[in-house]
């Protein structure tokens, strides 16, 4: 049976996590990765990277332009995974360090 492919958008709405890493820090700044596995046949993985600030735990995407809050825009075919990773506080200069280097 052949597999349907679909255009399909992922888009970040909002992060809420309760307990960040930062200690008693209100604001805190992350590396958010997302990554698609198996989207299609031939395609193991697509991946994704994306800076964030949490406030107290969360931020809302929601009144953020498009190309701030879309994760991604691919053709899929069939069942696949979706893996979102967010990492320990980290300072912007951290940060910049590791989109660099991905």
């Amino acid at each position: 049976m052949a597999q349907i492919k679909r255009e399909l958008e992922i888009n970040l709405s909002q992060i809420n996590i309760p307990v960040t890493g930062s200690g008693l820090l209100r604001n805190s700044s992350h590396l958010l990765s997302a990554e698609l596995i198996w989207p299609r046949t031939g395609v193991a993985r697509k991946s994704t990277s994306q800076p964030c600030r949490l406030r107290e735990g969360q931020a809302d995407f929601e009144l953020e332009n498009w190309g701030l809050k879309v994760l991604f825009k691919e053709n899929v075919a069939g069942r696949f995974g979706l893996k979102l990773t967010i990492t320990e506080a980290l300072d912007d200069e951290e940060i910049e360090k590791i989109l660099r280097t991905a």
